[in-house]
C-alpha cells in the first residue's frame, strides 16, 4: 500500500484546496459576496489566468461550471 501511495501522482489543485475534476459548495452569510467570488474564480480558471486573489492558478484554460441557486 505504501509503495502504491509513493507512485501515485500528486493531485492538481485549481485554487486553494479545490482539486481539478471535483466539485464543491461555497457557503456563508447572505450578502457576503459568495456569488461574485465564485463567478470571478470560475471565469479566471476558464480563461487561463495565472493568479486569482494573489493565489497561483495553472494559467491553462479549463472548463468550468457555475450553478447559482439564488432567489430573485
Amino acid at each position: 500500500m505504501q509503495e502504491a501511495l509513493k507512485t501515485m501522482p500528486k493531485p492538481e489543485f485549481l485554487f486553494r484546496g479545490i482539486k481539478e475534476k471535483s466539485f464543491g459548495i461555497i457557503f456563508g452569510p447572505a450578502k457576503s459576496g459568495k456569488s461574485i467570488f465564485s463567478e470571478n474564480l470560475a471565469m479566471s480558471i476558464a480563461v487561463g489566468r495565472k493568479s486569482f486573489l494573489n493565489s497561483k492558478l495553472s494559467g491553462i484554460p479549463k472548463k468550468t461550471l457555475f450553478i447559482g441557486l439564488e432567489e430573485f
